[in-house]
């Protein structure tokens, strides 16, 4: 099977210890602006190849995947398709029908929910899997493997925040107020992460790692090194300033590593969302050039 170095360790994981029951697992290779090397990963999905694991974005650089390329790819080998969504939900519309994935996972706390792990499978995939069901439930996917009370509470929570999402947009059914929805918001995150991509460009000393915001798609997420501080004291001092951000690998910690950046204690991530504005940004950008101007 075939992973990658870009993506959160939940996703690379459990995969690795097939290993220890013969499995091969490969991992595909990290660009160094924070894509996926597709040149490595055409070359390392062969025919033998059944299951991909990729992320649709990267949590750590906001890097979206071509998951039109990867999907082609694992078609023409023969290969189910598992797609991390949880980083990518939030700010994109998500059409598993269109995509062609197989699998697709995801975490309703990303999207103003309660924490409610949700998994797609194409029709019949689970049903193949041998997991462990006691006699009294239904023998069929997803009841097999849904042992027990569900957490209904939670699951209300769920349906709250996706009543509360499609408010949020326009039309005539539910599907399509949250299409529209998602394009609202996907709009707005990315007006705002890109004056502070810009903006943060712009100040000597630091460093922004990641694709360019405006030559290709993104999430709204940004991450920076602020040279001649650690991103924990960059945290530590934008914090005292009222401003939220957080420091480290985010468990994306082998891309981290491969980008030399584990070392230095990771890098400041800041993440856009739907009630973020502008007037914040303005204010984060002089809080972090009142920084860099103490280095």
């Amino acid at each position: 099977m075939l992973i990658t170095q870009l993506d959160h360790e939940a996703n690379r994981g459990p995969w690795l210890q097939l290993r220890d029951h013969g499995i091969i697992v490969r991992e595909v290779n990290l660009e160094e602006d924070g894509a996926l090397d597709y040149a490595d990963f055409e070359k390392k999905i062969t025919e033998n190849t059944r299951l991909v694991a990729v992320g649709l974005a990267s949590n750590i650089f906001g890097t979206v995947n071509d998951i039109e390329h990867i999907r082609t790819m694992t078609y023409q080998a023969g290969a189910l398709l598992l797609l991390d969504a949880v980083h990518y939900a939030p700010h994109f519309s998500i059409d598993v029908q269109a995509i062609g994935c197989d699998f697709l996972l995801c975490s309703a706390y990303k999207f103003y929910g309660p924490h409610v792990g949700i998994l797609y499978s194409r029709p019949g995939l689970l049903d193949r899997l041998p997991t462990d069901c006691l006699r009294t439930q239904e023998q069929m996917a997803p009841y097999k493997i849904e042992t027990g009370t569900l957490n209904h509470a939670a699951i209300a929570g769920v349906g709250a925040a996706v009543d509360f999402i499609a408010s949020l947009g326009t039309g005539s059914s539910p599907r399509d107020q949250l299409v529209s929805a998602m394009h609202r918001i996907h709009e707005h995150e990315i007006n705002v992460a890109t004056k502070l991509y810009q903006e943060l460009r712009d100040i000597p000393g630091i460093e922004i790692w990641g694709p360019s915001i405006r030559e290709q798609e993104r999430a709204p997420t940004i991450s920076f090194v602020a040279h001649g501080r650690t991103a924990a004291e960059v945290c530590r001092e934008l914090g005292e300033n009222g401003i939220c951000a957080w420091d480290g690998h985010f468990y994306a910690i082998r891309a981290t590593e491969v980008l030399g950046l584990l070392e230095k204690g990771g890098v400041t991530r800041m993440g856009m969302m739907v009630y973020n504005t502008e007037a914040e940004i303005d204010r984060t950008i002089e809080v972090i050039q009142k920084i860099m101007q103490t280095t």
